[in-house]
């Protein structure tokens, strides 16, 4: 999640754990005062993360409908598996544009939907991958989207380097919580090879320099996630993690593995 380093974003990172009567539990990890749901897992295993996206033009955006936030709200609310979600995010009139990762844990299935106000698509897993950064990629919806800056360029080559099946550094394969930390915590620029100092908070150069507020890993299939914040820069600081079942105080609550806690 990066945004401007408000004192209160950085130094009040804030977990909410929802229990609506009309659906499901689900956790958002966000700041004081603000429940909009950029990213977030619910209790039967479905986890979603927005990325901002800025329209080409005013042809992207109307003034009806719901909002991106909360489309995903929703969703956290009503879907149980990903075909539910996916029935939901195509029946919303949606007034922006924005990009949506939905991933189904105990399914071990994902995909992103691209969205403008008039077009959508769906990228769906690729022999087992998928990603986004800030910028349009499919053929479909490129174009709709201002033109990408080189920090959400290279932040999705980089993702690419580091997941894909042909990737030059891959861990395609043997991607767990702790790969994902690291990979958050990587300050390499993909086209130079350069890797940004420590201490760096926001150069656009790699993935973990580029202005992160919090960062978050949900493991949705056993219900766990780890958040990193409080601090700048984030991706240096612990991640902590949290059982969505021992917070919720469901009886045969799983805790977060120790061996799976990914460490400094």
């Amino acid at each position: 999640m990066d945004w401007d380093a408000y004192p209160l974003l950085i130094d009040h990172p804030t977990i909410f754990v929802r229990q609506p009567d009309d659906g499901i539990p689900h956790v958002i990890v966000g700041f004081p005062a603000n429940i909009s749901p950029y990213q977030g897992m619910n209790a039967e295993g479905i986890s979603i993360a927005s990325n901002k996206i800025d329209p080409a033009n005013r042809r992207q955006v109307d003034w009806t409908g719901r909002s991106h936030a909360q489309i995903q709200g929703m969703i956290l609310k009503k879907a149980r598996i990903l075909d539910e979600a996916r029935a939901f995010f195509e029946a919303q009139d949606e007034f922006g544009t924005g990009l949506s990762a939905i991933g189904d844990g105990p399914n071990r299935t994902a995909l992103i939907y691209e969205v403008t106000a008039n077009a959508r698509t769906a990228r769906t897993l690729e022999r087992g991958v998928v990603w986004q950064t800030n910028h349009f990629v499919s053929d479909a919806m490129r174009g709709k989207d201002e033109e990408p800056s080189n920090g959400s360029m290279r932040r999705y080559e980089r993702v690419e380097q580091l997941v894909a099946p042909n990737g030059e550094v891959t861990h395609y394969g043997q991607i767990d919580a702790l790969t994902m930390v690291n990979l958050m915590r990587d300050r390499v620029n993909p086209w130079t090879h350069e890797e940004s100092p420590k201490g760096v908070f926001e150069d656009g150069d790699s993935i973990a320099t580029n202005g992160a507020v919090y960062q978050v890993v949900f493991d949705p299939e056993h219900l766990w996630f780890w958040a990193a914040g409080g601090a700048l820069p984030v991706p240096e600081q612990p991640f902590v993690g949290f059982s969505l079942a021992e917070l919720l105080g469901y009886p045969d609550a799983a805790p977060v593995d120790p061996d799976v806690f990914p460490p400094l």
